[in-house]
């Protein structure tokens, strides 16, 4: 039962690492305008198995804990995701074909704005009922995987608002270890 834990809290490790980058890189291909349909499908799909991925953690971060409150309010923002996906799909379609439409710009906008919110909604429902010992252990042991990752990241041809994205995950997780 404790390697399931650490298993468990492993993966919840690896969901709070870069939980945003999916999204992005839909939302950067799709703003490009549709010159690789393969590229914006292949996208599609990540940002979809991306969800499928979330809600087996969610469940997983669940199977830790009794609080049946906060099962419950894991289930609902996993839900809310769930839903949320394929609206973004559509929407990042939208603003591929279109790329230059105004109205099309803003209304990506509302669903960026409404993918983060529920991703951090859910994101904090899990630090909720995750087990704080047990997941420092396990995010000790992926700082180097990690530090790593943000070199690679770091180096590679990101844009701008992703390495915000990236240093700003990293201070919130860096912040949550110092509350401890």
């Amino acid at each position: 039962e404790a390697l399931l834990q650490l298993a468990t809290l492993d993966h919840i490790d690896d969901f709070y690492f870069l939980p945003h980058i999916p999204f992005q890189w839909l939302y950067s291909i799709s703003a490009e305008g549709a010159k690789d349909k393969d590229q914006l499908r292949e996208s599609e799909h990540e940002m979809v198995q991306h969800v499928l991925n979330l809600e087996m953690i969610a469940r997983m971060a669940c199977s830790l804990s009794v609080e049946s409150y906060h099962n419950k309010v894991v289930r609902f923002a996993i839900a809310n995701i769930a839903n949320l996906v394929r609206q973004v799909v559509f929407a990042t379609r939208s603003l591929a074909n279109q790329p230059k439409s105004e109205l099309i710009k803003q209304n990506m906008d509302v669903y960026k704005k409404a993918w983060s919110k529920e991703l951090n909604n859910l994101v904090e429902a899990v630090d909720e009922i995750t087990p704080v010992n047990e997941y420092l252990y396990i995010s000790i042991s992926h700082a180097k995987e990690n530090v790593e990752l943000i070199a690679q990241i770091l180096d590679a041809e990101f844009s701008y608002q992703m390495r915000i994205m990236v240093l700003k995950r990293i201070g919130q997780i860096l912040t949550k270890l110092l509350m401890l």
